[in-house]
């Protein structure tokens, strides 16, 4: 067409050939199309799928087409034959009254899903303890060694009573007279007992000794000096003594045994702030552990809601899943914020909740929603790990919302638990631990490893359950 001036050029003619020998008539027709439609789209700077939109309903009309009935779906009487039967009159038939509908069921929707909680069984879940051996030939040569020693000193005095614990065994020596010249009875004072401490300690051949003067409640000078070999305390033996069965409170939890093997209990409803502390090893994280296991064994999810902050990611991780848990524990620095920001309105909306009904704490506001029918509210425990280094991170909103948890959720059933791995004076700043009431402040010396000093307990000395 180009040789002969009628239209076209050689380079479509080119572009013909190639397209017509390549890929044939229905190829070249093909290629063509798309190459038009790719064009469309770049000149109206559009998706190649927006040019299609109305395919797709095109598509759905055609298809209601098709399937639209050719003819009327009323059936059309077949011919009455009467080759071999005489057809009936049918003005002789009965009327025959079309059936009534049957009622059609109504769906009803049921409401939440009610759970009924089971508490597990102690003996199902922990192991019991073994009973330390004692040796009582070795206790009375302790006993007579510190009479002699004193004695020798020109304090003598009688020891009256032992009391072994699992890591420290307690002598309760009482101070005898000394006799003067003029034959005047004067009682050895206290603090001459206490005085000879490290005398003690180098007789006993323990690596350090303390003298309490006096116990409370006796009338004699405790002298504790730790045992040889520590005794393993047992969660469950502490769980089934008649001490903690006749605790009705329920957020109680084990502490351990005193110097005098005797369990001790406390509840996080009469101090709802508690710092453990400690030096590394001294059995921080056991203290956590059995603080959660007791709240578990004994409180279903209705009675107790927990928020566990874990930024190392090692010590509760191990808790998710419970159904106890508002959500996965918190490992990342910056959710934990939100979390903590989060229970500040929790308590607010609390406060409002309490105000509406007259109630002080949430002991009376539960007592009264029981008395209603309703829906009581959870006990709500919030456990930190790591506070420390939170602090660091993220010091002014940590603080801000610390302190108002600290300051106002004691009546509605928050209780904080903020544990880290540095000694207690490194917690924070002045400020912070004077939200923390010193009763309720908990310095974990724990383990009495050699050279451990007991003394350092700041509140006792505790063993803690394993």
């Amino acid at each position: 067409m180009a040789i002969k001036g009628i239209g076209g050029g050689y380079i479509g003619g080119k572009f013909q050939w190639v397209l017509w020998i390549g890929f044939g008539s229905g190829g070249a027709f093909t290629a063509l199309v798309a190459w038009l439609v790719i064009g469309i789209a770049i000149l109206l700077d559009k998706p190649v799928q927006e040019l299609f939109f109305w395919l797709g309903p095109l598509i759905a009309w055609i298809r209601k087409l098709l399937n639209r009935p050719i003819a009327s779906n009323v059936p059309i009487p077949a011919p009455v034959s009467t080759e071999e039967f005489t057809p009936i009159d049918a003005s002789a038939m009965p009327e025959v009254k079309p059936a009534a509908a049957g009622v059609q069921p109504t769906r009803t929707t049921s409401g939440a899903t009610v759970i009924h909680w089971t508490l597990p069984n102690v003996s199902d879940i922990l192991d019991s303890g073994n009973a330390p051996s004692i040796n009582e030939d070795f206790i009375q040569q302790r006993a007579r060694l510190i009479e002699e020693t004193l004695a020798s000193f020109g304090a003598p005095a009688q020891v009256v009573a032992i009391s072994r614990g699992p890591s420290i065994t307690q002598f309760g020596v009482e101070p005898l007279f000394l006799e003067s010249r003029g034959g005047v009875r004067t009682k050895v004072r206290v603090s001459k007992i206490a005085s000879l401490s490290d005398d003690l300690a180098l007789a006993l051949a323990a690596p350090r000794i303390r003298i309490q003067a006096p116990v409370p409640g006796h009338s004699y000078v405790g002298i504790e000096v730790p045992n040889e070999e520590m005794a393993m305390v047992a969660l469950r033996d502490i769980l089934e003594s008649e001490v903690y069965k006749r605790n009705t409170k329920p957020l109680s939890f084990a502490l351990g045994r005193d110097v005098a093997g005797l369990p001790i209990i406390a509840s996080i409803e009469s101090m709802p702030h508690m710092l453990i502390a400690g030096t590394t090893g001294s059995g921080k994280s056991v203290c956590v552990n059995s603080i959660l296991t007791c709240m578990l064994l004994y409180n279903t999810p209705d009675d107790l809601r927990i928020v566990l902050v874990d930024p190392k990611r090692v010590e509760l991780t191990g808790y998710n899943g419970i159904p106890h848990l508002l959500g996965p524990v918190v490992v990342e620095m910056d959710r934990v914020i939100g979390a903590l920001q989060w229970m500040t309105r929790e308590m607010d909306k609390r406060y409002h909740l309490f105000a509406q009904v007259g109630s002080r704490n949430i002991t009376d506001y539960n007592a009264k929603m029981k008395l209603q029918g309703q829906k009581k509210l959870p006990f709500l425990v919030v456990i930190i790990d790591e506070l420390a280094d939170l602090m660091m991170i993220a010091p002014d909103e940590t603080e801000r919302d610390h302190h108002t948890s600290c300051a106002t959720g004691a009546c509605h059933g928050h209780s904080h638990d903020p544990c880290h791995s540095a000694a207690i004076s490194g917690c924070g700043n002045g400020s912070h631990q004077s939200q923390l009431p010193g009763a309720h402040r908990l310095c974990c010396c724990i383990q009495y490893r050699q050279p451990r000093d007991p003394r350092s307990a700041r509140r006792g000395t505790f063993a803690w359950p394993r």
